[in-house]
């Protein structure tokens, strides 16, 4: 039998761009360059920021005071992706920070709060519709859970938790006759995930930062079961070399680059082939490459022909590969040309 298709995701943090640190007039407002971000060039699209709320539930993150600061830029995401991609599945991520992750949640109390709450959040959306910018109307369904499993949700709850979660989502998909919903881990480690294997679809592999160091080897070893094909290959689009405070992603991704073949990041150890690859992310300061990247990306492996945007029609696949090395921006962190050329706006 032959190996499923493989998945191709990427991820938007709907509070970019922060590099300035400059907040917008208003976080209802969609920056203009979103609409150009290729929802078409991805199977799964993660979403992120959640977290865990004041009350113990889940959601997007509370905001200058506001629990729904960031529930219209959820909301364009959600309904032009799906425009774009009717077929594109929709992730939660909750992420890492010291007041997003599972440290808050102090006894087995909010476990249950939090995991019934990520249930309720989860069946709301998917009884909704959205209209798109073009006018279409889809679902407003969300696919699944991801938890950002680094330092603030790295914690000895998390496989209460996690299991949890899984069996609201079983119970929820069941009810309404609907494919399982998907719970993952974006992961740079592997501690408490020992026995989750049954109760995560997904680890995705945090190949570079904070994971650069963890061989791909280390989550089958150290997770009882799991199986290559539980796992996406994460790399990062922004920079492939290291120089702090930027990301550095393993040397087999620059090899990849070397060979200016990305499906060789789906060969695993042992002749097994990984579930996909995860791409970090679509919407920083350097969003023209990240786009670009990921258009190539989708090309090569599902072997489609999309086409770059015709204002980006410079970006060939051999200056993509080029630029990833480390050359989009210059030693001082500074985009450089051409990608300067399009600011976030």
């Amino acid at each position: 039998m032959s190996p499923p298709k493989p998945i191709i995701a990427g991820h938007i943090l709907i509070t970019d761009p922060d590099t300035a640190h400059v907040k917008p007039a208003s976080w209802s407002t969609i920056p203009n360059i979103w609409r150009k971000i290729r929802f078409d060039a991805m199977d799964v699209l993660y979403v992120s920021p959640f977290s865990v709320l004041p009350n113990k539930g889940f959601g997007l993150k509370p905001l200058d005071g506001k629990l729904d600061a960031l529930a219209k830029r959820f909301e364009w995401i959600v309904a032009n992706a799906r425009a774009a991609k009717e077929d594109i599945k929709i992730i939660a991520m909750n992420m890492y920070g010291s007041d997003e992750g599972y440290m808050e949640l102090h006894d087995n109390k909010d476990v249950k709060t939090y995991a019934d709450s990520v249930a309720a959040f989860i069946d709301t959306w998917s009884k909704k519709t959205l209209s798109a910018e073009s006018g279409k109307t889809v679902s407003a369904r969300i696919d699944g859970y991801d938890i950002d499993y680094e330092p603030n949700t790295v914690q000895p709850n998390a496989p209460a938790v996690l299991s949890l979660i899984r069996k609201n989502l079983d119970e929820l998909s069941s009810k309404h006759q609907v494919p399982r919903f998907q719970v993952s881990a974006s992961s740079d480690r592997t501690l408490y995930l020992e026995k989750l294997a049954p109760v995560l679809d997904y680890v995705n592999m945090q190949n570079y930062d904070g994971g650069v160091s963890v061989a791909p080897s280390t989550y089958p070893a150290e997770i009882k079961d799991l199986q290559y094909s539980q796992l996406l290959y994460g790399i990062s689009s922004e920079k492939a070399e290291y120089d702090p405070p930027s990301y550095m992603n393993r040397e087999e991704t620059l090899e990849a680059i070397k060979k200016k073949d990305l499906k060789s990041l789906l060969k695993a150890e042992n002749k097994h082939q990984y579930a996909g690859i995860m791409v970090w992310r679509l919407n920083s300061d350097v969003w023209v490459y990240e786009n670009t990247f990921q258009v190539m990306l989708y090309n090569q492996i599902h072997g489609t022909t999309l086409k770059q945007l015709p204002e980006f029609a410079f970006a060939d696949d051999a200056m993509i590969f080029k630029e990833w090395n480390g050359k989009s921006r210059d030693e001082n962190g500074k985009i450089k040309k051409p990608w300067a050329d399009f600011p976030y706006n």
